[in-house]
């Protein structure tokens, strides 16, 4: 079943790139409050289509490079698109990462402490060693636990908009007559959520190990940005009903299903996005794992054990637990502020110029 086609290019990468990439910021609802539904009603989900179509440029360009050159790991991918000077992407993506875990972390522990009126710290806690465990159990069990997620997190998705258009239908059918847009601003917005959001590519190269063709890349990619987009068009057509006083709200995505859905619900909803919070945790620190793996294979010719996977999980979340004493929105601030000029240098513009050639005329790098 696992090597079918459809696990292979639909279910996997789509799986693990949603997982992961929802859960750092999108989980929480404030990337899609920020960059997405603060363009307006419809401004909102022409951003979001926008950023669908970079997604796939993206994700073909890093995929496609990793299966020619059979580098999954960043560390040998940053090789092919940075030469001498991989370590810049490196150092940026992992230091990234960990802002990226510790941010959603304390979103998701923030929005169920609220719901259940336990202490944020613990949840963050729980979140955390299941985090561990699931790493070291092996990469198989993080692929597979992560398109399982991605079926309840589509599942919840669609309730809620579907809820809240059938309670509120006239509401949003009005925000939507209203077409202004300030196409400056949704630029701006969708260029430094794009680049910010897509430079984490390369870590999720794992999910591309089975790909087998350059078309199947191609499906791949775009199954990955349609799956993805489909949480943020419902959370948008979602916040349309209270529109725009959700965009002001520190847990958006939490606050509007308390709005508009039954409480039973809600708990439900919140539970799913820490779940997706977690898988967010296990693939940005499978990615590091998979990099040290590269490097203990190239110097002793097989990977670490599975306890040295969690033992190295467990220093980059005690570093992550220390970042989240910030608070998430500070957190979310600093990410994009900083790591958007740095992966446009050290990530998207190399990928788009040395990638694209390396692809087209097939040279390796010396």
């Amino acid at each position: 079943m696992f090597n079918s086609y459809l696990f292979r290019v639909i279910f996997i990468p789509a799986g693990v790139y949603v997982s992961v990439m929802f859960g750092g910021g999108a989980a929480t609802g404030l990337e899609i409050a920020a960059y997405m539904s603060s363009n307006g009603p419809v401004g909102g989900l022409l951003a979001i289509g926008i950023i669908a179509l970079i997604y796939i440029a993206v994700i073909f360009l890093c995929f496609e490079l990793g299966r020619l050159y059979q580098s999954y790991d960043y560390q040998s991918f940053s090789k092919l698109i940075l030469g001498k000077l991989f370590f810049l992407y490196e150092i940026t993506v992992t230091l990234a990462m960990l802002g990226v875990i510790a941010y959603s972390t304390t979103g998701g522990g923030t929005a169920f402490a609220d719901l259940f009126g336990i202490s944020r710290h613990l949840v963050t806690a729980i979140i955390l060693v299941l985090v561990i465990y699931l790493l070291y159990k092996g990469r198989r069990l993080v692929e597979m636990t992560m398109v399982a997620t991605t079926v309840l997190l589509l599942a919840t998705a669609l309730v809620l908009a579907l809820g809240t258009i059938y309670t509120h239908g006239d509401t949003i059918s009005r925000q939507l007559q209203n077409t202004s847009i300030v196409f400056p601003d949704l630029a701006n917005r969708v260029w430094v959520y794009a680049v910010a959001v897509t430079a984490f590519t390369p870590v999720l190269l794992f999910a591309a190990r089975d790909l087998k063709t350059r078309k199947e890349v191609l499906f791949a990619a775009v199954a990955c940005a349609v799956v993805i987009s489909i949480p943020p068009v419902c959370m948008h057509l979602s916040y349309l009903s209270h529109y725009p006083e959700v965009l002001d709200k520190a847990i958006p995505n939490a606050w509007i299903s308390g709005q508009v859905m039954p409480d039973l619900f809600t708990g439900f909803f919140v539970i799913i996005l820490n779940i997706v919070i977690l898988q967010t945790a296990v693939g940005s620190l499978q990615g590091i794992i998979e990099l040290a793996d590269a490097w203990k294979i190239r110097q002793a010719g097989q990977g670490l054990g599975n306890r040295t996977h969690a033992g190295i999980a467990t220093a980059c979340l005690l570093v992550c637990m220390g970042l989240s004493v910030f608070g998430v929105q500070r957190l979310l601030g600093w990410m994009y502020e900083i790591y958007f000029w740095l992966f446009l240098a050290v990530f998207l513009l190399p990928l788009v110029s040395v990638g694209t050639y390396r692809i087209v005329r097939g040279q390796r790098p010396s």
